[in-house]
């Protein structure tokens, strides 16, 4: 997602050289996660791996790009996956000998209980609840607004816009257009 629909770039790189479309939305309307601004930076992000969860890392990783990149201006939505996590004992050959030495020798285990012992060999499996990642289904009335490409022919224009208003989404409609006199792209009402 990018903050403007008039950037020339962001059409020939994301919209199939000017025959696509742009979408705009009120996001606070779609139902979907927050949108987040993506931060462009010249180094990799250090990241202190065992201080965030998974979802955080996820999202973390999703919204850093290159200062290249910039230009872009881009916030994403990203969903996090949501986890459940189980504890499993899971002893083996090792599990048995260690509780034979606390047993009969305290003094010569390094553990001071069995429920010690026990926490060694016990480990938590996570498991996804919610899928973080795939489409998204947002309420109709957050599509505010098609901006069609500037190449895209007058006929699928009107194919597109009777699909979209077919489905029941009433947004307002623009077409990219060339500036004349300058390197931009304009968006005029339909």
């Amino acid at each position: 997602m990018a903050e403007n629909p008039d950037n020339l770039l962001l059409w020939a790189h994301y919209a199939s050289n000017h025959n696509g479309m742009c979408l705009g939305f009120e996001w606070d309307e779609t139902g979907l996660p927050p949108a987040e601004e993506v931060i462009y930076q010249n180094r990799y992000r250090t990241l202190e791996y065992y201080s965030h969860t998974e979802a955080e890392l996820a999202a973390i990783s999703l919204l850093q790009k290159s200062a290249d990149w910039a230009y872009e201006r881009e916030w994403c939505s990203v969903a996090k996956p949501e986890m459940e996590y189980t504890s499993i004992f899971a002893p083996d050959e090792h599990y048995e000998q260690e509780l034979e030495v606390l047993r009969s020798n305290p003094s010569q285990s390094p553990y001071y209980s069995e429920e010690q012992l026990k926490e060694k060999y016990t480990f938590l499996v996570g498991n996804v609840t919610a899928e973080g990642s795939g489409p998204g289904v947002f309420n109709q009335s957050a599509l505010k607004e098609v901006v069609f490409g500037m190449r895209m022919s007058q006929s699928d224009v009107k194919d597109h816009i009777n699909t979209i208003e077919s489905y029941g989404f009433k947004p307002k409609f623009f077409q990219a257009r060339k500036n004349a006199k300058r390197y931009q792209v304009d968006i005029h009402e339909l």
